[in-house]
């Protein structure tokens, strides 16, 4: 089981966030992107910005939820307007430019 389980269970933001990495690729635990949405969905409602980020991108490409570009965008923009420089390179590399 992953490192991360316990402190993201305790409702730690970080945690949540890395439990989800970790599900997402499969590190140190089955992959499962279902989950990885899960966790990434509960880093973003305390206002993790990198937890924003990838569960934008979760919905963007449709990994482990309904495909909802619309839903992705917006989650990596709010992402990359509160400083995250992955977010903001996303919009660019993924998405181009909207």
């Amino acid at each position: 089981r992953s490192g991360a389980l316990v402190p993201a269970e305790a409702g730690v933001p970080a945690a949540m966030n890395n439990l989800g990495i970790c599900y997402e690729r499969g590190r140190g635990i089955e992959r499962d992107c279902g989950e990885a949405v899960r966790w990434f969905r509960r880093a973003a409602e305390r206002g993790h910005v990198a937890g924003m980020a990838y569960l934008g991108d979760a919905y963007y490409r449709g990994l482990g939820a309904a495909q909802d570009v619309v839903e992705g965008r917006r989650l990596i923009e709010r992402a990359a307007s509160m400083g995250s420089e992955w977010a903001k390179l996303y919009r660019f590399d993924e998405m181009g430019v909207w």
